[in-house]
């Protein structure tokens, strides 16, 4: 996000604390909110009516009153309401916003009830059983597939076998993805998830598989040097060929031995 976009998101991050009460109480924050955010994905007039500059913050209030107000609990319809009120630089960061706001809302909720890790986990697994199945991207991927199929399919291959947080999250990732794709909203999630705990994630893409040893001293060693935890996400690439990749947020730390090979390469070429 960038101009006021980025101050809007900003403000919302903050606000949305104040709604942030209990385990049950930000599940439905949540849960409504990324209900929102499926209206907004399927109406580009509409994100663009909730966010035109032409209009007044109370005329853009009023309209999403109209539309939501009836279908949402007070603290949803506040937070909806704060947010059409706020200066957005594009149409589509306002759905963004939507879609952060209730991730952390059922971020909340599983750290309320002592089970953010799991959700995390949850999701996380989910998008990298994803990411190795072609067959099932296509079917969540696939347009003209009806909503109603998808989300059968997602509840047969996790039903109840993932805490009602990470459900709520992995249906909105397959079936009203905002995201390009599920599993880029997947990865999203995750990041979201592991910042409600002031962790970031550190993607680690190693040439062949780490032990656990291996993995727990990394852990470590990128604890001390960014000065807080962080939790491994680790995937194999053979294609590295020796070394890792590590990326935290926008940073990258490449030690693989592909990268030193491409750069020899590039100075002899030069």
């Amino acid at each position: 996000m960038r101009g006021a976009s980025r101050a809007s998101m900003a403000e919302a991050k903050e606000h949305i604390e104040a709604f942030l009460t209990d385990g049950e109480a930000d599940e439905q924050l949540g849960t409504e909110l990324l209900q929102v955010v499926t209206a907004l994905g399927t109406s580009s007039s509409l994100r663009r009516a909730l966010t035109d500059s032409a209009r007044s913050a109370d005329d853009r209030a009023a309209l999403a009153s109209s539309l939501f107000g009836s279908k949402l609990a007070g603290p949803t319809s506040e937070v909806v309401t704060g947010l059409v009120m706020s200066r957005w630089s594009k149409p589509s960061d306002l759905t963004e916003a939507v879609e952060t706001l209730g991730v952390t809302a059922l971020a909340a909720s599983a750290q309320s009830r002592l089970r953010l890790d799991g959700v995390e986990d949850d999701v996380f697994r989910f998008g990298r059983v994803l990411h190795g199945n072609h067959g099932l991207q296509r079917a969540l991927s696939n347009p003209d597939a009806p909503a109603e199929s998808k989300n059968r399919l997602v509840a047969t291959l996790v039903g109840d076998k993932v805490a009602p947080e990470a459900l709520t999250l992995i249906t909105q990732a397959a079936v009203h993805p905002r995201a390009t794709n599920t599993v880029g909203a997947l990865d999203d999630y995750a990041e979201i998830l592991a910042a409600r705990r002031d962790r970031d994630v550190a993607y680690v893409t190693a040439a062949t598989p780490m032990s656990e040893s291996q993995a727990s001293r990394l852990g470590e060693a990128l604890s001390k040097v960014y000065g807080r935890s962080l939790v491994l996400n680790i995937q194999i690439d053979p294609d590295l060929v020796g070394g890792i990749k590590i990326q935290v947020g926008d940073e990258m730390l490449d030690g693989s031995v592909a990268t030193r090979i491409e750069d020899l390469r590039r100075r002899l070429a030069g």
